[in-house]
């Protein structure tokens, strides 16, 4: 699997599958990048260590827990909030990417989390 595999599920995003993820790295890591990662699988595994060689100078938010709470995407949308970025990045499994999404789209829409929460709730009301 050494090919890049992209899947889009919303306007913007894509989900990368390969086995060798810094030619991608390098290539979408535009001026401030931020990086979201969980705990220690990410370096255990090798992926932190991956990113941060090819984007070295990446601001990271770590620590991301399995079935995150709002208070952790709150605090991850104060990360993005003072940090001005323009490209994120996430990486590892399913919480980490949706506590991510969660957190860029509070910090696009300035709308409250809680706001956000239910089906539909964001694609009708912007």
């Amino acid at each position: 699997m050494n090919d890049l595999h992209f899947l889009k599920q919303t306007p913007g995003e894509e989900l990368l599958l390969t086995e060798d993820p810094a030619p991608f790295y390098r290539k979408y890591a535009k001026g401030r990048c931020a990086v979201f990662t969980g705990g220690k699988g990410v370096e255990a595994n090798g992926a932190w260590q991956e990113f941060s060689a090819a984007v070295p100078d990446a601001e990271r938010f770590c620590g991301i827990e399995e079935e995150p709470g709002t208070e952790t995407v709150e605090r991850m949308t104060a990360f993005l909030d003072k940090g001005k970025f323009d490209t994120i990045f996430a990486i590892g499994g399913g919480s980490v990417l949706d506590a991510a999404k969660a957190a860029y789209l509070v910090h696009q829409t300035g709308e409250p989390l809680k706001e956000l929460f239910g089906v539909n709730k964001y694609s009708t009301r912007f």
